[in-house]
């Protein structure tokens, strides 16, 4: 029977992992639906956004936050908070003088703001990630994969 699956897994183009009865199955599905959730031209606030991948989070993180693989839920994690760093900078009118007004010094603002790399590079700068640190995406109730839950 678990050929079968393993066959049929195969042929929709999963990779999985079996051990004995045990098995991991790896799929993509997570960044997909956190792609349309988080897209660039979706005309919503970022507030909006990251309600509706609250929402989506809180479920995955019910059903997966007890993994073993801790990493990859803090890789995952990275990911969206700098997919919603690009979404912010893609959006930006007055990019210079935003980064200022958070408190980044003018030669790291101007570097930032005139850069020629795409927004996926400029979405890990060391300016975005000091304007949008992790305790702002807490603030707007962003839920991240690896928090402990409580009793």
């Amino acid at each position: 029977m678990l050929d079968e699956l393993d066959r049929e897994l195969e042929r929709r183009g999963h990779r999985l992992v079996r051990y004995a009865d045990d098995c991991n199955i790896y799929v993509r599905s997570l960044k997909r639906r956190i792609r349309q959730l988080a897209r660039r031209t979706r005309g919503v606030s970022i507030e909006q956004m990251v309600e509706k991948l609250s929402r989506y989070r809180y479920g995955w993180r019910g059903y997966y936050g007890y993994c073993e693989t801790r990493s990859t839920l803090e890789d995952l994690d990275k990911w969206i908070r700098r997919r919603l760093r690009a979404v912010i900078w893609k959006r930006g009118r007055r990019r210079y003088a935003g980064l200022r007004e958070h408190g980044v010094r003018g030669s790291l603002a101007a570097k930032t703001a005139g850069s020629s790399h795409g927004l996926w590079r400029i979405a890990r700068s060391p300016a975005l990630n000091y304007v949008f640190p992790n305790a702002y995406w807490d603030s707007l109730g962003l839920p991240r994969l690896t928090a402990r839950k409580r009793a």
